[in-house]
């Protein structure tokens, strides 16, 4: 059987993965392996397999790997739906993929008494799995997740000991997973098998309020004590993180992020005593079902019993924001602020006497470095990344100048270094500063690059006053800060055709994009960094 390349590593993991549950496979048959799998495909925009379906299904199961989060994804499980609906569900697939299994695979199979069928190869990452739904004649649903490496069962490990935990101690207003069974001793592999909870994509909300008034209390609260910051284990492990990140370098991390979260930690009083509680992890609109007023939580592969207080709270509104909403992060704050400010999350904070600001200012520490971490054990970086980067940029900069720990012309500095980084141009790349926090800067961008830079400078949280002009040559963007620190910024050239060019703004260009405003001269002594760009 001729496969397409692309195939060949999933099919890898698919066999190891079956194997693992006692259903060995083969691409090909063959004396000992006679019984056909034949099913549908989905790919990914790469290429490579998303979703598998028996060919002879009538309903789009597969459906429940799918988070319908966009106008787009509605439409998606709109169309699949009727095609389904139709009889034409084989139009939905990219191809088509029969494997054969043995008889002892066979046997399994059968007495299993399986009606219905999907599965998902899992999202890219060290931590992905193969999951398989599937719905057996009794009419009960069940999950099946396979671990095919060290990170993934490391992950449902966690998911096994969160999910017996809490069917040991459950919670009242709160529905979790039943686990059903579970083989985890392996080094590299193992499985569990839990109980379905939802329905085929059922709807997400991005809104807490939308959530029974006492579901968040009695999950917030859970194992709710204080402990010194510098002997809790989160504290610790963030630190490890952050000086793994940097032991990486991974150029797809600007330098910037991480030198803030250093400052950001630098910042805190570690003896202080700070909010603990045990946490889902990943609480976010994609693992609540909301049913009939029913709250139903799963994937709990990231259960903690010592977070950040408030840890998911956070979160979910991060999540929301970012992922869902696409949205920046002045948006996020507000929706940050306006959910704090409600009569419900007033009464939370006297009644345990919980300072928000530095409750935040912990999850981001521990969410941003545990996840880049993870990012660096990923080949290839989705979209959604870039973004999720920005927000976390951006959320560093507002915490570091409430803290008034550095400079607003340094902060500025740092994020006009990540904008440069995030830039998807290859004139734009430049190089590290090393730790350096100049007064002034000179930068070869390109005419649109610099456009798009001044109008950036122009609407930063940071600036009070902002003056843009030519000056012997170049274009002169000189910042004062809100804390009366300046930044100045010479841009001179742009990059076309592999030559080097003078830029110069025309008046006329120059007074429909920006105000020009008064300018300080700064007191402090001046060092002019430069960027090259390449």
């Amino acid at each position: 059987m001729n496969l397409p390349a692309a195939y060949t590593t999933d099919i890898d993991r698919l066999r190891r993965g079956l194997h693992t549950i006692g259903i060995p496979v083969v691409t090909a048959s063959s004396p000992e392996f006679t019984y056909p799998i034949d099913s549908y495909l989905y790919r990914n925009t790469d290429g490579s397999i998303r979703w598998l379906w028996p060919v002879e299904a009538t309903e789009p199961d597969f459906l429940r790997f799918y988070q319908v989060d966009n106008r787009r994804a509605q439409l998606f499980v709109w169309t699949v739906r009727l095609l389904f609906r139709m009889g034409l569900g084989r139009l939905v697939a990219h191809d088509r993929l029969t494997l054969y299994t043995s008889e002892s695979g066979n046997q399994l199979v059968r007495q299993s008494h399986i009606k219905r069928w999907a599965l998902s190869t899992g999202a890219p990452g060290p931590n992905r799995k193969i999951v398989i739904w599937h719905c057996m004649r009794s009419g009960k649903r069940y999950l099946t997740k396979i671990a095919v490496g060290p990170a993934a069962l490391t992950g449902l490990r966690q998911e096994a000991r969160a999910l017996r935990h809490l069917q040991q101690a459950p919670f009242l207003q709160v529905n979790t997973p039943k686990l059903t069974a579970y083989s985890l001793r392996f080094i590299a592999t193992g499985f569990l098998i839990q109980e379905d909870m939802g329905v085929t994509c059922t709807p997400q909300t991005n809104q807490l309020a939308q959530l029974p008034e006492r579901v968040l209390p009695e999950l917030f609260s859970r194992n709710w004590h204080t402990q010194p910051l510098h002997q809790t284990g989160f504290w610790q492990q963030a630190h490890q993180n952050l000086a793994a990140l940097k032991a990486a370098n991974d150029p797809r991390i600007p330098t910037g992020l991480l030198d803030k979260l250093n400052l950001l930690m630098r910042s805190l009083n570690d003896q202080i005593a700070v909010p603990i509680a045990a946490a889902h992890g990943n609480f976010t609109p994609w693992t609540v079902l909301l049913t009939n007023r029913q709250v139903s939580i799963v994937d709990w592969e990231r259960y903690a019993d010592e977070l950040p207080g408030l840890y998911d709270l956070f979160h979910f509104l991060y999540q929301s924001a970012t992922r869902i909403g696409n949205q920046d992060y002045s948006t996020t704050r507000r929706l940050i602020d306006d959910t704090l400010n409600r009569p419900e999350w007033k009464l939370f904070r006297e009644t345990y006497e919980l300072d928000t600001a530095l409750a935040e200012i912990l999850y981001l520490i521990q969410a941003i470095t545990a996840t880049l971490l993870e990012y660096t054990q990923q080949t290839n970086w989705s979209e959604p990344i870039n973004g999720q980067l920005a927000t976390w940029s951006d959320a560093l900069t507002h915490w570091l100048n409430r803290q008034d720990s550095i400079s607003d012309h340094q902060l500025l500095f740092y994020d006009v270094a990540f904008w440069l980084h995030q830039q998807p141009s290859k004139e734009l790349t430049a190089t590290s500063y090393s730790g350096l926090v100049p007064d002034a800067l000179k930068l070869c961008l390109s005419q649109s690059a610099a456009l798009q830079l001044t109008h950036y400078l122009r609407h930063h949280s940071l600036m009070s006053e902002f003056v843009a002009k030519p000056n012997e040559g170049v274009n002169q963007l000189r910042i004062r800060c809100l804390d009366n620190s300046s930044l100045r910024i010479d841009l001179n050239c742009r990059v076309k055709s592999g030559k080097l060019s003078v830029w110069k703004l025309s008046g006329s260009r120059l007074g429909a994009i920006l105000m020009s405003l008064r300018y300080s001269t700064p007191k402090s002594v001046k060092r002019t960094f430069t960027y090259f760009i390449a």
